[in-house]
């Protein structure tokens, strides 16, 4: 089952899903919670935090409106989707599909394969991607999700 969580920026659909998964054993996946006001790569099977949001320009980043993030840190996120997409989790979560995404830059083509394997491979897993709400309709015909359970946050 793919589900889609949606809502207006910085309306903690991230902070929601992080105490929703911090002690179960059956969710994987990438979130990006804010730390000391930075946007940080959370690998939820690990608990592992990477700088994802980034002020200098000295390595390599990825700017998106004012935001700069590691292009590192985008080939970690990259690197957990692939290894996540067929493990044994119940549930995987991708934070967030952005305009990047749609770009097809960011967590892609990782974002892509993934929506692609639970649709065709994985009826019995979910897929929780989070994305902002005016967003949402350019996702859904972007990944071509013609059924996904929507839920609007708050």
């Amino acid at each position: 089952m793919i589900y889609l969580l949606t809502g207006v920026v910085r309306s903690g659909k991230t902070t929601r899903l992080l105490e929703w998964s911090k002690n179960r054993r059956d969710v994987a996946g990438i979130l990006t919670p804010d730390r000391r006001q930075r946007r940080v790569l959370l690998d939820v099977r690990t608990g592992s935090e990477h700088p994802f949001q980034v002020q200098s320009k000295a390595e390599s980043v990825i700017s998106i409106g004012r935001f700069t993030f590691s292009a590192r840190t985008f080939e970690i996120g990259r690197a957990i989707l692939k290894r996540e997409r067929e493990a044994d989790c119940r549930w995987l979560i991708i934070d967030e599909i952005g305009p990047l995404e749609l770009r097809g830059k960011g967590f892609e083509p990782e974002v892509e394969a993934t929506i692609r394997f639970f649709k065709n491979h994985a009826p019995q897993r979910n897929l929780i991607l989070v994305i902002r709400d005016t967003l949402k309709d350019a996702a859904l015909k972007h990944y071509g999700l013609t059924d996904p359970v929507i839920f609007n946050f708050p």
